[in-house]
Parts: C-alpha cells; sequence; structure tokens
C-alpha cells in the first residue's frame, strides 16, 4: 500500500508525555479483538498475518495520501514493553518505528487535526512491512497497518466521537452520534469493507493469496485512472497541459513504488499495494475535475 516510506531520519526521542489508554481506544479493542502490537515494532513478522493489532504513536513523517510513519509512544501500555525488547535485543536508544494508512473514512479528520509530533492511538490491520534507513545507513523494516480505529490525543475530548464512521464520497465528513457506543462503531467500521480489504481478510495472512488481492486491486484502480484520464481529457482545455502532468504522475508513482528484487514475496506484495494506492489516489485527483 502506498505505505513505501523508504526514507532516511534522525534517531530521535519521542517529544509526546505518557498517556493513559482512553475509554474510546480500550472499546475499540475489546470490540476488534485487536491484540498488541508493540512488539512488532522491533520484530516485523516475515510476513504480514493480516491480523488486528493496537498500538500508540508519535507522528515522525507523514505523505500526501494519508500514510504516514510513526515511533512507538511512551504511554504506559508502550514504553514497558519497548524497553524489555530492547533489552533482550542488546537494543540502545533506537526508537521503534512503525507505518500507518489511514483510509479515506479517516482522512478528513486525520487531515484536520494531526500534526507532526502529534501522538495517537490505533488499532489497525498488519498488511506489510517497509523498509527505512537509520542517519547510521543501517537498513531496517517496520510493519505497516492499516488504521480501522484512529484518535489523536489532542482531539480526544474535541468531539463526542472521533472515530468518523465511513461514509460515501458525496456525503459530509461527520463524526457518528455520540449515542452510539464506540465499540458498535468500530464494528459497523469494520463491517463496511472496500473489495481489497474483503480480499486481504479472505487471504489470512497467506502471501500469494495477498498478492493476488494487491495484483487485482491494482487492476481495477487503474481502469478507474483510465476512465478519469479520458474524460478529464475530454473536458480540458488545455489537453498538453494534462498530458504532461499525468506522465510525470506516472514516473513519480513508479519511482515510489520500486521492486526490491532482494525482498521476495513480502516486497512484490509491497510493490502491488504501493501501485494500488497510489493510483487510487491519482484516480479520485481526476474524477474530482469532472
Amino acid at each position: 500500500m502506498r505505505i513505501a516510506i523508504v526514507a532516511a531520519f534522525a534517531l530521535v526521542a519521542a517529544s509526546a508525555f505518557a498517556q493513559a489508554p482512553s475509554a474510546k481506544f480500550q472499546q475499540a479493542i475489546a470490540a476488534t479483538g485487536a491484540k498488541a502490537g508493540g512488539d512488532l515494532t522491533d520484530a516485523p513478522k516475515i510476513k504480514a498475518d493480516g491480523a488486528l493489532y493496537s498500538l500508540s504513536g508519535t507522528i515522525q513523517q507523514s505523505a500526501d495520501d494519508g500514510s504516514f510513519l510513526a515511533n512507538l509512544s511512551p504511554s504506559e501500555e508502550n514504553v514497558a514493553l519497548a524497553n524489555v525488547l530492547r533489552q533482550q535485543r542488546g537494543i540502545v536508544d533506537h526508537p521503534s518505528y512503525f507505518a500507518i494508512s489511514v483510509p479515506k473514512s479517516l482522512q478528513k479528520y486525520y487531515f484536520d487535526n494531526a500534526k507532526i509530533g502529534s501522538g495517537f492511538d490505533v488499532v489497525g490491520r498488519y498488511i506489510s512491512n517497509t523498509k527505512y534507513q537509520t542517519v547510521g545507513g543501517q537498513q531496517k523494516q517496520a510493519p505497516v497497518f492499516e488504521a480501522v480505529y484512529f484518535e489523536l490525543w489532542s482531539n480526544r475530548s474535541a468531539a463526542p466521537v472521533t472515530y468518523p464512521a465511513p461514509v460515501a464520497a458525496a456525503a459530509p465528513t461527520v463524526a457518528a452520534p455520540a449515542a452510539t457506543p464506540a465499540a458498535q462503531q468500530v464494528k459497523q467500521a469494520v463491517a463496511k469493507k472496500d473489495p481489497y480489504t474483503a480480499c486481504m481478510d479472505g487471504a489470512n495472512g497467506v502471501m500469494a493469496d495477498m498478492i493476488e488481492c494487491a495484483g487485482a486491486e491494482a487492476k481495477r484502480q487503474d481502469t478507474r485512472l483510465n476512465a478519469a484520464y479520458k474524460i478529464a481529457m475530454a473536458a480540458t482545455s488545455d489537453k498538453d497541459a494534462l498530458r504532461n502532468k499525468q506522465r510525470q504522475w506516472i514516473k513519480a508513482r513508479d519511482a515510489a513504488c520500486p521492486l526490491d528484487r532482494d525482498g521476495g514475496q513480502n516486497a512484490v506484495l509491497t510493490q502491488a499495494d504501493c501501485i494500488a494506492r497510489g493510483t487510487a489516489v491519482r484516480a479520485n485527483e481526476l474524477e474530482s475535475l469532472k
């Protein structure tokens, strides 16, 4: 998924203060049966299992498509686990990184309120791993989670419910009524799955099936893209400008979604997922030009 965030960055300690898990976060964990995911940030699985995990973190780097890189927060629950794992592995002062893909249903809340350094709680589906490089040149891997529940610490009291229910693209993006329990909202959100999410869920962590899902999604989004491009070209008075912009976008997308030929099946999945999500973003942009 567009979680191909491959970058060098400084190893800095989290700046957020310790935060106790909110009642909504605890309800989301109970509703989804999510497992604690803190240990995956130091030791990702060889292949993502598609299961739901809960984590708390601080945003370190962000991308325009709603994906971001985070480090494990010094929350009451995570810091002890992270410290034990680092001691066991002989790691000293090394932040534990992971990546989050924010789905469209949560992106308005995310983009309106999130900042670099913001603390958050998340329940996410473990979909892949991504590579990053430390300032010392060391290659590391971080797990990637697609959020089904997302709550910023700074906005816990800003609204009765901070988890926006999925809505149609043309409908106003608003929080669900406060009378609906947070746990029920999460159940409803998980139940309303797009075809890609449903396919990945059905794969049950089997890598070959997950690759097939990602490939099918990439083709589906490419069909959307081509249709939207034809309509946009027919409607615009500056066809050369749109054509050049589309060519530049294709180059940028391909550069952002390279295939790590030494990465095995996980690399194939990561690239296909990246292409699918990047193509979906561009299709949305072109469709908005109608």
